[in-house]
């Protein structure tokens, strides 16, 4: 299942299949970035308080089935002092 957020000022997330089927995993990959925030303290609860992402979104990345848009990645850099390579990779699945 993958989960939009869109930023229309109340943060609402909508969820649903993926076209290619339910369950199939992101070519980008997130570990970076659930690494950086725990290394910088963040629980998912202080991601909620603090609106950085919402909890679909959130665990969509880790459950590698959802993916970030430009805001989410933008607003994430931000807080995070850091480029988007330091938060997510693109890994092929040709490769596996």
């Amino acid at each position: 299942m993958l989960c939009y957020t869109v930023d229309n000022g109340k943060g609402v997330e909508f969820c649903g299949a993926s076209q290619e089927g339910e369950g199939d995993k992101m070519p980008i990959k997130y570990d970076k970035l659930l690494k950086l925030l725990e290394d910088k303290g963040y629980t998912s609860y202080r991601i909620r308080k603090e609106k950085i992402l919402g909890q679909a979104t959130l665990t969509a990345i880790k459950n590698g089935t959802g993916g970030l848009d430009h805001r989410s990645i933008a607003r994430l850099c931000e807080v995070l002092q850091c480029q988007p390579g330091d938060i997510m990779e693109y890994v092929s699945d040709t490769l596996e």
